[in-house]
């Protein structure tokens, strides 16, 4: 009687014990399982982009800049101020490019190209006066503000140093630049023969 409440007993524990191992591996995949969920939760929630696709926030802006440009209205002229048959003084006519904003003519330079060499003119070294102004915008501040103002350019060659008189038959070559970078490139040629006070430089 006693040996089989002996193997009885050994039966149960056995039993208890392997129920209890049971339930010890269910836990353990119990734990394992939600982190294989939350690994797939983060594969799938979007932030990873596709293939060829560029991340957000990575492409490249532009940067417009507008160039304002003076343009020449008519030919350009030179002036034979003493009768010795060479040019002291040139003259142009300029107005804004079309769709070209404010043109400050006194922020703008003047390289000037000619047989003596190279030279940049300030604003003291030219003239500028209004020739069509509807608000006086050229007048008081030098200020080309529409499409309809125009303005006189006038260089007086012997009046600044290093720089003499253009020779009958002699070229040179005048840039205007504007406060923005715009350029103007103008060239201009001495006829052979000076008849007149006045001759045309540029058509």
């Amino acid at each position: 009687m006693e040996r089989r409440e002996y193997l009885l007993a050994a039966t149960a524990l056995a039993a208890g014990i392997a129920g209890c191992s049971g339930e010890d591996s269910q836990g353990a995949d119990d734990e394992t399982n939600p982190a294989e969920d939350d690994t797939e939760s983060e594969d799938d929630d979007g932030d990873t982009p596709a293939s060829g696709e560029e991340p957000a926030g990575t492409g490249t802006e532009e940067r417009v800049r507008t160039v304002n440009r003076l343009q020449v209205a008519g030919s350009v002229t030179g002036e034979d101020t003493d009768s010795n048959e060479d040019i002291e003084r040139i003259g142009l006519i300029v107005k804004p490019e079309s769709g070209a904003g404010d043109i400050d003519l006194g922020e703008t330079t003047i390289e000037y190209v000619g047989p003596e060499g190279y030279k940049t003119l300030t604003e003291k070294q030219f003239t500028v006066s209004a020739v069509n102004d509807d608000d006086t915008s050229i007048s008081t501040r030098k200020v080309l503000n529409g499409e309809t103002d125009t303005a006189s350019i006038r260089i007086d060659l012997t009046a600044i140093p290093d720089l003499d008189a253009l020779g009958t038959g002699e070229s040179a070559t005048v840039m205007l630049r504007t406060d923005s970078g715009g350029e103007t490139e103008i060239r201009l040629a001495v006829p052979d023969v000076i008849t007149s006070q006045t001759v045309v430089l540029s058509p």
